[in-house]
């Protein structure tokens, strides 16, 4: 049986997850059933539309920005997001405390390793900050970054003192 033909009696408003798993169970991966993939696929996104539209959004209004101090050499955790949290990191900014130039790096990690095994899973390039100035840095080659509290943002600088900061939101699930 088609899958249309499954829910013809129903509106969007009508239509509920159990629906949804109930008819996907039926679904099978072969050349036949390409149209019932497509319908579903189609179904869900129009479910989304009307019961969750910002599934996966920025939330507005949640701006925030997280800020450390750290000293030379020395790895800092600069952002962990709480259990059921996801957050979208739009950059990250530098002030030089400092009158010398320094280098500075972030660092995506795991977040429930031990510290000797937490090796990079993504890292920025090398930024050169001038003494007494604040930069904004963009995030991992430049693209978005969402977390969840799987992951930690870690920051470093090779000489002297800064503050760091990232700039998020919080994301709807």
């Amino acid at each position: 049986m088609e899958l249309r033909n499954i829910l013809k009696d129903l509106n969007l408003g009508g239509i509920t997850t159990a629906n949804i798993k109930d008819i996907g169970q039926s679904v099978y991966a072969d050349i036949s059933a390409k149209k019932d993939v497509t319908d579903l696929n189609e179904i869900m996104t129009a479910w989304q539309m009307v019961h969750a539209p910002l599934s996966g959004q920025p939330i507005p209004s949640t701006s925030s920005l997280n800020y450390v101090s750290a000293d030379e050499n020395n790895p800092v955790t600069l952002l962990t997001p709480s259990v059921n949290e996801v957050v979208k990191v739009s950059g990250f900014w530098v002030t030089n405390s400092g009158l010398s130039n320094i280098t500075v790096q972030f660092f995506l990690i795991e977040a429930n390793t031990d510290e000797p095994s937490r090796s990079p899973i993504a890292v920025t390039d090398l930024t050169t900050v001038a003494g007494a100035v604040s930069i904004m840095v963009p995030t991992f080659s430049g693209t978005t970054l969402y977390l969840d509290y799987n992951h930690t943002v870690m920051g470093i600088c090779n000489t002297g003192g800064m503050e760091m900061g990232a700039i998020t939101n919080q994301v709807s699930q």
